[in-house]
């Protein structure tokens, strides 16, 4: 155990600090991200290009992603390190998800979108590109789900469904996960409330196809619950509903400028700070390396904010509300 402390204590100490995230922030285009960020863990990484592109820059920042999350494996033994690889397969499954949307919206693919997924390169449907992951743990319900003609929102469901049930059946592996499984059932309820707002207040779906799309592993709602959240009227109403409970105050501030993106920021922002928790005031290694895990994709996401909002010049205050911190 001491051995993967010192690892993740280690890696720990390389997370970018809220105020080198600023810093990153303040720079001028994306070459003086990438120069600064060649002073940090990401340095080898990062390409010595003069004229950076974003894409380069963003497949640098998922290749260290990558790296770290490999050199962990060798800490652990059976039932933890199969527990490991499958969190690993997250950054996996969320690639896929963002490609779906990219296809089902008639958009071309780039390669920094499949940094996560390697083999074929281009795909000229969603068909060629479901057919493309047979042999994936996940293809059959995928498949299944998109031959019986379920919609993007059905298929990305599907996903989440075969990550979260499958991953909760192998934590109860081990008798070192008891806190780590609480916060994944929380992650779940956040799924579902992001899946209400986004079924309901987006796409306008009746309350019984929404219960469709709902994950039946959270923590806190049972089904009637959930069937009460399902109805409501309005994001200020389903909001309200979460009175109560330890997500409300991530909400509650903020009714007046909800949004699809804001809103998964606000789960963000919730699980971030649970998860800084678990290695902060962490009982054994595997809650510690999973939390780390989860801290260095939220900083991955942070810096790729980060680089979207110094190529549009959009103000440094205003930008800093869309980082995960």
């Amino acid at each position: 155990m001491s051995a993967v402390v010192g690892k993740i204590g280690f890696l720990l100490s390389e997370l970018l600090e809220e105020k080198e995230m600023e810093e990153l922030l303040s720079s001028g285009s994306v070459p003086e991200i990438a120069s600064k960020l060649r002073r940090t863990a990401y340095g080898k990484f990062v390409p010595d290009i003069e004229d950076i592109h974003r894409r380069d820059l963003e497949a640098a920042i998922q290749k260290r992603y990558n790296s770290e999350l490999e050199s962990l494996e060798k800490y652990f033994t059976f039932p933890e390190k199969l527990i490991l690889k499958h969190v690993m397969t997250r950054c996996e499954i969320e690639t896929v998800k963002k490609v779906l949307r990219i296809l089902t919206a008639g958009e071309d693919i780039e390669d920094r979108f499949l940094a996560c997924l390697p083999g074929k390169k281009s795909y000229s449907s969603v068909q060629d590109f479901v057919s493309s992951l047979k042999g994936k743990p996940y293809y059959r319900i995928l498949s299944s789900v998109h031959g019986a003609g379920g919609n993007l929102a059905k298929m990305e469901n599907s996903l989440d469904y075969w990550y979260f049930s499958h991953l909760l059946r192998k934590l109860r592996l081990s008798s070192r996960s008891r806190r780590v499984i609480k916060l994944f059932k929380d992650q779940v309820d956040l799924m579902n409330i992001m899946w209400i707002y986004r079924a309901k207040m987006l796409f306008g779906y009746e309350k019984e196809r929404v219960m469709n799309l709902l994950l039946p592993f959270g923590r806190r709602f049972k089904t009637n619950q959930l069937d009460d959240l399902a109805s409501s009227k309005s994001a200020e109403e389903l909001v309200s509903k979460l009175r109560g409970t330890p997500y409300y105050e991530y909400f509650e501030s903020s009714l007046k400028s909800l949004g699809e993106f804001l809103i998964e920021r606000h789960i963000d922002r919730y699980l971030y700070r649970k998860f800084l928790t678990l290695v902060k005031n962490y009982m054994n290694d595997l809650e510690m390396v999973i939390g780390y895990i989860h801290l260095l994709e939220y900083e991955m996401k942070n810096i790729v904010t980060v680089i979207e909002a110094v190529r549009y010049g959009m103000d440094r205050r205003t930008a800093k509300e869309y980082l995960v911190i």
